[in-house]
């Protein structure tokens, strides 16, 4: 556990605001959410897409927090 909050720590603190250093990146922000996640809540789900306006959005439904071993296929096609 200290280890993950370190590494949490270290993130925010050389990060920053990657919203904001992103407005001049011109690559694409794809958000990939599942609409049942109990660890990410509505209220987290709308914080996110508000950081990122410019983001695709793509929702998964009843995925819960294993979208990624869930839908493998489906993400990845997403990301290609």
């Amino acid at each position: 556990m200290v280890s993950l909050f370190s590494y949490v720590a270290d993130y925010h603190k050389s990060y920053g605001d990657v919203a904001k250093r992103l407005e001049s990146w011109p690559g694409k922000v794809l958000i990939m959410e599942s609409d049942d996640d109990p660890r990410a809540p509505a209220k987290h789900r709308k914080a996110l897409r508000e950081a990122y306006p410019g983001a695709e959005v793509h929702t998964f439904h009843k995925a819960g927090h294993s979208v990624m071993f869930r839908y493998r296929d489906e993400c990845i096609a997403k990301i290609i």
